[in-house]
């Protein structure tokens, strides 16, 4: 192991360098500071280039998650000039994130000149929770790796994808060409948030700047521009704050409105194994999280589309006998999801609910099979299922209009 003496050390040299966003930016690399930050970074798609470790302090070493191979040893006079702090940061590491393909979201967050660290921090952390990952801003100094915005977030901007713009007008012609509809937080918003009209399109939620708010010309090319009510007595809420429940709540609401358009665009597209194999998974999360299995959760789904269903359809959708069908709906009926009347099953206002908090656990499973895949070959399988069910629908088609024609001719008068 290295033993660094100088702050003219070109590692040493580096690392100061990288206590600036312009150094950050030219260079790629980011300060990793202390121990819980190099963890967090090395716990995602990030890799450690060299780590600087304070000579007394080389027990730290055997805390790491992954093991670095560049390991030097200095002073504290010296890692102090590197941290700039009066205190010592026994543990610092330059780190660069392994660059992967950036994945087309159906949800991101737009950063409108958002200034402070732990905001920054706040609203990715909070972005995390619910799922979002893809994180634009519409100003060039934008910074989310500055010491604060990495401790606000709890590294969870190691696990996110970033991309700059030199204004709000480029950002918005980015969003328009990925097909996002841009919903704009505003205290004179035409909708409230938790009733707005939402397409099936993906969102692009834009937050404001904490003194200014967005921008005119975002304001302008919104889609929709919400407001979050409040008590007159509050002014307005913190940024992150706002952030988090714009979210939860447009997130929430999108989700619902998905939920049929992929259960009609994805019926069906199972291989028979393949479906049972998904099944089994669904099954095995589901388990930890209710009393339902993956049989009942698909035919709520099919009964959020179609609102009710007949007894006989039900037996027969679900493959069931007739003496089974009270068993099968026993749960959904003492948790209220469901009513049977007349002979007919019909969704309760509470379904809604459920269905949205089960379709996280669905995308849990979803990301557990495709978890064997790269970014590319996922990609890829789905361009092959959707060319797969768009040839087997013209084949169906064709050949329906094939056994018509001969059955139209007998119908002829002789």
């Amino acid at each position: 192991m290295e033993r660094v003496t100088s702050i003219k050390d070109e590692r040493v040299k580096q690392a100061r360098l990288l206590k600036s966003r312009s150094g950050r930016e030219d260079t790629g690399l980011v300060l990793l500071e202390g121990l819980e930050i190099i963890n967090w970074a090395l716990e995602s798609n990030w890799q450690a280039e060299y780590l600087i470790v304070e000579e007394n302090s080389m027990d730290l070493l055997s805390q790491l998650t992954r093991r670095v191979e560049a390991v030097c040893s200095t002073t504290a006079g010296i890692l102090k000039k590197v941290t700039e702090t009066n205190y010592l940061i026994p543990v610092v590491a330059v780190g660069r994130q392994i660059q992967t393909p950036f994945p087309k979201s159906d949800f991101t967050i737009v950063l409108d000149n958002v200034k402070d660290f732990g905001n920054i921090g706040t609203i990715v952390r909070t972005g995390s929770a619910f799922g979002v990952t893809e994180y634009l801003a519409t100003h060039k100094d934008f910074d989310p790796f500055y010491r604060k915005a990495i401790e606000a977030s709890r590294g969870r901007v190691f696990h996110s994808h970033f991309k700059t713009f030199g204004g709000p007008n480029a950002t918005i012609e980015h969003l328009r060409r990925q097909g996002f509809q841009i919903i704009t937080t505003s205290p004179y918003g035409s909708s409230i948030q938790s009733l707005v009209d939402l397409d099936g399109r993906p969102i692009a939620l834009v937050i404001g700047n904490e003194t200014t708010g967005v921008c005119d010309e975002l304001l302008n090319a919104a889609d929709r521009s919400v407001i979050i009510p409040m008590h007159s007595d509050v002014e307005s809420l913190n940024v992150g704050v706002a952030a988090g429940i714009s979210v939860y709540e447009l997130k929430l609401k999108w989700i619902l409105i998905m939920i049929e358009n992929r259960i009609r665009a994805t019926h069906g597209r199972q291989v028979n194994v393949l479906g049972q194999h998904i099944r089994t998974i669904l099954d095995i999360e589901l388990k930890q999280a209710g009393s339902l299995d993956s049989k009942q959760v698909v035919f709520l789904m099919v009964l959020q589309c179609d609102k009710e269903m007949p007894v006989e359809q039900a037996i027969r959708e679900n493959g069931l006998l007739e003496h089974e069908l009270l068993t099968f709906l026993d749960p959904l009926l003492r948790q209220g999801l469901v009513i049977l009347e007349n002979e007919i099953i019909s969704i309760t206002p509470k379904t809604e609910d459920v269905l949205s908090k089960l379709w996280a656990i669905k995308d849990r499973a979803e990301q557990k099979i495709l978890s064997c895949l790269t970014p590319e070959q996922s990609l890829m399988f789905t361009d092959i299922m959707e060319k797969l069910v768009t040839h087997c629908e013209v084949l169906i088609r064709k050949t329906s209009q094939q056994i018509a024609a001969p059955e139209a001719q007998n119908d002829v008068p002789r």
